[in-house]
């Protein structure tokens, strides 16, 4: 069809009403529909649930005036309409804070996602075509459940409306992979797009076998292992000279970029949290060991900023302030046995206590 490859990519460049990933995935998606009718109907009918027949057009980034840019445009003269919005709204979960509260939308963020997806469902109610489909796909699904409750409280009959996570694009790449010419053009494209996805995290769930259940165990004692070290690192919060109580609480993530594992300990009515950080970065793994104490009142840590060292840095998020200082673990860190990796990290734990101390963030009895 009209576009190709590059030119497809070159409009990801520049544009900021999108997350990267909303842009770049959908151009690589409308681009592999432009490249393959037999494709393009295939994905109507798994996503759609129809039948298409020919000649029908796909174009990405459709404006039409006063109503808005629809992501993916799919036209068969007066008899099909289906219009597919694009939401991305993943980010990469790092801490404990980021794991409770990135992954979930506020009221505000749900009725403004509502309103705007409805500003296109009502134009599409308006249209005079015999099947008219409003199409979500999402990731991650969960974060935009609360929107498509809003939205189907103020649908009618004559649009069908589908929430679907990215994930069944990748189902649908892969079921048709296999009946692909092989080093066909169309079957590079395909197999590219599903690693990509793959990498991403945004790849179907996969059948559970024998070999998952060795996996699930393997990975139970690797957690139990890092739940120990922590329960032991704890003893170094506890030794210290400040009024330090041991919490209940603790938790692994596992966000798009890697795990985390961590525990609390209060000090000073301050929660602290510590522990382990995986990062999927270009370079490969990057590990690391952290301390992040949260402030609940936004700017008491801004007296502080010139004076703190370059480990520990300010992650602000709306009305809340976190300080979080970072102990890279590279590859000797990894070669050395218990003792010297304990001894290691009971230093920095000092040194950012007793930075902490001697800013006043934390105090002594």
């Amino acid at each position: 069809m009209t576009s190709n490859l590059f030119s497809a990519l070159e409009k990801y460049r520049g544009k900021e009403k999108r997350t990267p990933h909303e842009e770049y995935f959908t151009q690589i998606i409308t681009y592999l529909l432009h490249s393959d009718e037999e494709i393009a109907k295939e994905f109507v009918r798994y996503i759609a649930k129809i039948k298409i027949g020919s000649p029908f057009k796909v174009v990405p980034e459709y404006f039409i005036k006063d109503i808005g840019e629809f992501d993916i445009f799919i036209e068969k003269a007066a008899d099909t309409l289906i219009i597919i919005e694009s939401k991305m709204g993943a980010k990469a979960l790092k801490r404990r804070a980021d794991s409770e509260e990135t992954n979930i939308l506020s009221d505000k963020e749900i009725n403004d996602e509502k309103e705007a997806l409805f500003k296109y469902i009502n134009w599409i109610n308006g249209q005079n075509y015999k099947n008219k489909i409003f199409i979500l796909l999402t990731y991650p699904y969960e974060k935009y459940i609360p929107v498509e409750k809003k939205l189907k409280n103020c649908m009618n009959d004559s649009v069908k409306f589908r929430h679907m996570p990215w994930n069944e694009v990748h189902y649908f790449l892969k079921s048709i992979s296999d009946k692909l010419v092989s080093n066909s053009v169309q079957s590079f494209l395909v197999k590219e797009i599903i690693k990509y996805m793959e990498d991403e995290n945004m790849n179907a769930w996969q059948s559970i076998n024998n070999q998952s259940n060795n996996d699930l165990f393997s990975m139970w004692k690797i957690y139990d292992q890092f739940d120990k070290t922590l329960e032991d690192i704890s003893s170094i919060f506890k030794k210290s000279k400040l009024n330090c109580k041991q919490k209940n609480r603790g938790n692994s993530v596992v966000g798009d970029s890697g795990p985390t594992i961590y525990k609390e300990v209060k000090i000073n009515n301050k929660d602290v949290a510590f522990g382990f950080n995986a990062q999927d970065s270009n370079e490969g793994w990057e590990f690391s060991f952290f301390i992040e104490i949260d402030e609940p009142k936004k700017g008491d840590f801004d007296k502080i900023k010139s004076k703190l060292d370059e480990y520990i840095k300010i992650e602000s998020d709306g009305d809340y302030n976190d300080l979080e200082a970072e102990y890279i673990l590279d590859e000797q860190f990894f070669k050395k046995d218990r003792i010297e990796q304990k001894g290691e990290l009971e230093k920095f734990i000092t040194k950012v206590l007793d930075k902490m101390i001697e800013l006043k963030v934390l105090s002594c009895p």
